[in-house]
């Protein structure tokens, strides 16, 4: 199991996986760094990172070393920060050193900087829910696994927690968080890319992969209630809460119509399909605060990925470049909810209406099929703990979700780098129609410099959260993501979901209000 060792007032914590660590007394010295991006800003780069190669490099044998940098997201791939690739290479060894690699490589995840966008994306919280995710609840899995090995008296096969990178190192403090993890493409899986719409092999690995997932919270509320109660009152819901962000009700509201008009633009276009935009979009505010309440579904509620799309799976290929594991990353906004929720995300934002027509019962068997054999191996039967009755009513009940999150995400995902707004600007826009709030911070002898951060971070927040609509529409209107190109992909992608919502029968909720 991982071992955590806190490091100047734990805000610095390795999480090896192998090796118990120590902490570190002295100061990292900065080695040579190789940029290979131009768009990297070296004090964007915490020295608590450098500290941790340093370290690795004692450990390894490494005297001089050279750290290269590559960043592996583009732009508006990831708003959450920068992901760069990070590798340690030896320039010279100890001469002691036996049979140790020369190059070490590493996946870093670096908080943005900019005080508006981190306040507007509460990107404190969801760093600390992230490492949440991999120290405490698949710190749990691991366990479960560990001892069911044990009461099998360690078994020829067996399913150990493996859909997931290992977490070697994180530190939270505020306005420098960053999580280090192990670099899935050493072991030889790699991303499906960004406007690529992922094959039936893909999908299904990715469902087989997300079911393992869901399977061990499963096994965790049935074996561990209280573990398991503990860990879910701690996974908070940040993005869709009772008392929404006026600009992200706005922008969703705002791309439903969007493709309201567009299909109203068409002579062929259906008046049941406009009646149903309009439903969705007057009731945004209702339907996904109660789509993420987990309780109220429960025992039928798991601990969800969150953010479920095609930029956050890693695949495995063999040499008929066929997909033959998947690997799940990025639990920032990872939340307690039906398992349904991560399904619809994935189908309806990544998937072609074509592919689900021709397989959408067939991705959900496999799903159905991978959770069977996950709780079977810990002595757990489906029929109890999720029968296929519930599983199919919750997609029913749940299916409007998927609208609701592709209208959130589609303009990303279609768009092009140079067509996606810069979120430093817009969040600076959205600050420049905020209130100014009367009071600030005052300097308190009780409160460390990075709590006073905190706190005003939350501040800032709090004032984003709530801001006039005209202004928020005029803030939505200037950056526009919808173009010429991405206009009539847009309007496709969203009507073949309208079209699933009403032949899957997920729209009896909503036509009800």
């Amino acid at each position: 199991m991982a071992n955590t060792v806190n490091n100047n007032n734990n805000n610095g914590n390795s999480a090896m996986s192998t090796t118990t660590t120590s902490s570190i007394a002295t100061t990292a010295q900065c080695p040579e760094m190789v940029n290979e991006g131009n768009n990297i800003d070296s004090e964007e780069i915490s020295p608590k990172i450098f500290k941790f190669f340093h370290r690795l490099a004692a450990e390894k044998g490494f005297k001089e070393y050279e750290l290269i940098t590559r960043p592996i997201s583009e732009f508006g791939e990831n708003s959450y920060g920068l992901v760069l690739q990070m590798t340690m290479k030896a320039l010279t060894s100890n001469d002691l050193e036996i049979a140790t690699s020369k190059e070490l490589i590493s996946i870093v995840k670096i908080s943005p900087k900019h005080p508006a966008r981190r306040a507007q994306m509460h990107v404190a919280d969801f760093y600390a829910k992230e490492v949440l995710m991999y120290e405490q609840v698949f710190g749990e899995y691991r366990k479960l696994y560990e001892e069911r090995l044990q009461a099998l008296n360690y078994p020829n096969e067996s399913l150990p927690f493996n859909v997931v990178p290992d977490m070697l190192y994180y530190s939270l403090e505020p306005n420098n968080e960053f999580i280090i993890f192990e670099d899935l493409s050493i072991s030889g899986y790699k991303t499906n890319a960004r406007m690529q719409m992922p094959t039936y092999n893909l999908v299904m690995e990715t469902f087989r992969s997300v079911a393992q997932l869901h399977a061990l919270s499963f096994v965790l509320q049935a074996r561990k209630p209280q573990k398991f109660n503990a860990l879910i009152a701690k996974i908070k819901e940040d993005l869709f809460i009772e008392n929404m962000a006026t600009v992200t009700v706005e922008f969703g509201k705002r791309y439903i119509k969007r493709a309201r008009n567009l299909l109203l633009q068409d002579p062929k276009h259906q008046q049941k399909h406009i009646e149903i935009l309009h439903k969705v979009e007057d009731n945004l505010c209702k339907i996904l605060p109660d789509c993420v309440k987990g309780a109220k579904a429960a025992p039928y509620s798991v601990i969800c990925h969150g953010d479920f799309w095609n930029n956050n799976v890693l695949y495995k290929y063999d040499i008929n470049n066929q997909a033959v594991s998947a690997k799940l990353i990025d639990f920032q906004i990872s939340r307690y909810s039906v398992p349904v929720l991560d399904l619809i995300h994935y189908l309806y934002t990544c998937t072609e209406k074509e592919l689900r027509d021709k397989y959408f019962w067939e991705f959900m068997g496999a799903y159905y099929e991978a959770l069977e054999k996950h709780l079977r191996f810990y002595d757990l039967d489906v029929n109890q703990i999720y029968p296929r009755s519930i599983f199919k009513q919750q997609l029913r009940d749940y299916g409007i979700y998927g609208f609701y999150i592709a209208a959130f995400s589609i303009p990303f995902f279609i768009s092009n780098k140079n067509e996606i707004p810069d979120f430093d600007v817009v969040a600076d826009a959205v600050k420049s129609i905020s209130p100014s709030s009367s009071s600030s911070i005052s300097t308190c002898s009780s409160l460390s410099s990075s709590d006073e951060e905190l706190m005003e971070e939350y501040r800032m927040s709090n004032e984003m959260a709530h801001l006039p609509n005209e202004k928020c529409l005029e803030i939505l209107d200037e950056y526009d993501m919808l173009t010429e190109r991405t206009a009539p992909v847009f309007k496709k992608r969203m009507m073949g979901i309208v079209e699933d919502l009403i032949k899957y029968e997920m729209l009896d909720n909503i036509l009800k209000l």
